[in-house]
């Protein structure tokens, strides 16, 4: 499902491509765990399947499927980035408080 063509397209690109609903189901089914990478792969030219569907006028269900899924991505990687920060802000705190010689928070 990751594998590409001379010019870094994958089977979702081509599945949008050629506006083929039934073929992007199918995809997205067999992707299973890689469907964050499926659905965000770019090819040589940087563009991402969904890019693909709108350049050439796909259906309306196909381009909502493959925004619901990138919607979900952004909100995983926000959700990990707020997560992150809030280590991050943990981490320094405890370092402030060891460098000043404070034995708890």
């Amino acid at each position: 499902l990751l594998s590409l063509d001379a010019e870094g397209n994958t089977a979702l690109h081509f599945a949008c491509f050629h506006d083929n609903l039934p073929a992007l189901d199918m995809i997205m089914r067999l992707a299973a765990t890689e469907w964050v990478e499926v659905v965000s792969a770019r090819n040589k030219k940087g563009e991402m399947p969904i890019d693909l569907a709108k350049k050439v006028g796909a259906g309306a269900e196909i381009i909502q499927r493959l925004e619901v899924c990138l919607k979900a991505i952004a909100e995983r990687d926000k959700a990990a980035r707020r997560s992150i920060n809030w280590r991050l802000a943990l981490e320094s705190l405890l370092q402030l408080g060891v460098a000043f010689g404070a034995s708890t928070l």
